[in-house]
């Protein structure tokens, strides 16, 4: 399980070295946790040096990869104006512009930072002589449309990854990509596998490298023959019904229902390659979805909407001392406990949907990170509540829901039970002892 979260919450920056900051929010960054990276690198040039050339690009790297290009781009047109002509700065600068290019509307502004981005690939390429702007450049006039260009960088690279012996994750995806935009599809699909394999291959690599070789293949009409080659990890988002309370006239979820439940939400993890879990605390859904994530080795973030003895109170403890127990238990073993607000409950339900909204926005921020879209799973039974109006809103703005139906469950549970035969000696059964 990713540690970060975990080490920063003991972590005193203030008595922390600038090098084990810095290499701490890269540990974030390549775990894909692109917010704690830029909150990590911040707090580092606050203390050390506010000029920190590394900090800086490095908060402007976490701010890409977090979907803020604008706000990155002016960070990265300071280090530029004060003189930064190194690989790194202008090489960021350029991905930031090619994120604007990639998501305007309008056509001036597009075709503006599209030509932006070629400009400091370019210039990167011809100031530093670094493989990664080169590439990059390669890139974007594939996705410009002009492939000759595309050709000549393409080549420039290859012969320049052929003068290095090293042959780590970067050396092959960029070498896979020089293929792909030559147009050597099987070398360039054969590479990506490789370097997909390696060990050091890191979620966040991998989900910029598989983006960059998506975006290629469909510019270039080949798109079904990269498709299978990354794996891509599944972001989790859950929400459903707690345990029935004691007299609940209109069962939703019983405790004898728990097995078919831990069973279906474990078939939707398993289809959705699920890596990374986002949910509350509840007993039923909630902790069941956490513990099956946790024991497939996932990243799970748990939300509570008000303090934590409330929620024990509001959520967990009615259904008895054993969900108290797997609650301490989870709130252990998480990558980290986010706490929506610091107030008590009051009474005040609203919180519950705030905190439903906390978590999608966390997901929804993990799936940008990752290039990814993550998928709503729901143990609902279709009535208006809590569920029901994220649900609602998930469809509208995001799309991917996986609904596991609480009434079709409980359908399931009755008949089994309905055919199960009472013990030899049960009630009415005469017999058995006993005078």
């Amino acid at each position: 399980m990713p540690a970060v979260r975990k080490i920063w919450k003991l972590t005193d920056p203030e008595a922390t070295s600038r090098d084990d900051l810095l290499a701490l929010a890269r540990q974030s960054l390549q775990e894909g946790d692109s917010l704690l990276a830029f909150d990590i690198s911040q707090k580092a040039l606050k203390i050390h040096d506010e000029k920190d050339l590394a900090l800086r690009q490095f908060s402007a790297s976490a701010l890409i990869n977090a979907q803020c290009p604008l706000r990155a781009s002016h960070l990265l047109e300071e280090l530029v104006a004060e003189g930064a002509a190194d690989e790194e700065t202008l090489g960021l600068l350029a991905s930031a512009y090619k994120d604007i290019w990639e998501i305007s509307n309008d056509p001036v502004q597009e075709d503006t930072y599209g030509h932006k981005a070629l400009e400091q690939y370019k210039r990167g390429f011809e100031e530093t002589g670094g493989t990664y702007v080169g590439i990059n450049a390669a890139a974007m006039h594939v996705l410009l449309g002009e492939r000759d260009e595309a050709r000549e960088y393409g080549e420039k690279v290859l012969a320049l990854l052929d003068e290095s012996a090293e042959v780590d994750y970067w050396a092959l995806a960029t070498r896979a990509e020089a293929n792909l935009t030559l147009g050597n599809l099987d070398q360039a699909a054969s590479l990506y596998q490789e370097a997909v394999l390696l060990p050091d291959a890191r979620p966040a690599w991998l989900a910029t490298t598989r983006k960059q070789a998506m975006q290629l293949a469909e510019a270039m009409d080949c798109l079904e023959q990269f498709e299978s080659v990354f794996p891509v990890p599944g972001i989790v988002l859950c929400t459903g019904h707690m345990i029935d309370p004691p007299g609940r006239v209109s069962e939703r979820f019983p405790p004898e229902l728990e097995p078919l439940v831990r069973e279906a939400i474990d078939k939707i993890l398993d289809e959705t390659n699920a890596q990374y879990g986002f949910s509350s605390a509840g007993c039923g859904t909630d902790i069941v979805f956490i513990e099956a994530m946790l024991a497939r080795g996932a990243e799970v973030h748990l939300f509570l909407p008000f303090i934590q003895e409330d929620f024990l109170e509001t959520s967990v403890r009615y259904a008895g001392p054993e969900w108290v127990k797997r609650f301490e238990n989870v709130l252990g073993e998480v990558a980290h406990v986010h706490h929506c607000t610091a107030e008590r409950y009051l009474g005040y339900d609203e919180l519950f949907n705030l905190c439903n909204d906390v978590a999608a926005g966390f997901s929804i921020m993990r799936g940008h990170s990752l290039n990814l879209t993550p998928t709503l799973l729901t143990v609902w039974d279709g009535k208006p509540g809590v569920a029901g109006q994220l649900t609602e809103r998930w469809r509208n703005e995001i799309g991917k829901v996986a609904h596991v139906d609480s009434r079709k469950l409980l359908e399931q549970l009755r008949q089994r039970q309905s055919r199960t035969p009472a013990p030899w000696g049960g009630a009415g059964g005469g017999g058995g002892g006993g005078g």
